[in-house]
């Protein structure tokens, strides 16, 4: 996710296997030793659903977006945000937001 980190602002593409997304968006979301990350938790209630690729997580107002923007989100970084669509992508990406502003 480093790599993205850098890719995304800058406007590159930096190709990530949607496979290989899936496992670690899939880990990242589930584990519980260490605790899940608390951008994991602020994911809760949501319906994940991948665009690239067979993958769903959770449920709730649904939120699509290609898989490496749901490793994104799962793991903390809000620069996907603009790559989601479905009914609960404004719910979502307003949680995500007011949880930024208020780690500052």
């Amino acid at each position: 996710m480093h790599g993205q980190d850098i890719a995304v602002p800058l406007g590159r593409d930096l190709p990530t296997p949607a496979e290989a997304a899936a496992v670690a968006t899939t880990r990242t979301l589930t584990m519980r030793l260490p605790p899940p990350l608390p951008s994991a938790k602020r994911l809760t209630g949501f319906r994940l659903v991948a665009t690239d690729t067979a993958w769903t997580h959770g449920e709730g107002p649904e939120v699509r977006a290609p898989m490496a923007a749901l490793l994104l989100l799962a793991c903390g970084r809000l620069t996907a945000l603009p790559q989601l669509s479905g009914a609960g992508a404004a719910q979502l990406t307003g949680r995500l937001s007011a949880g930024a502003r208020h780690n500052v």
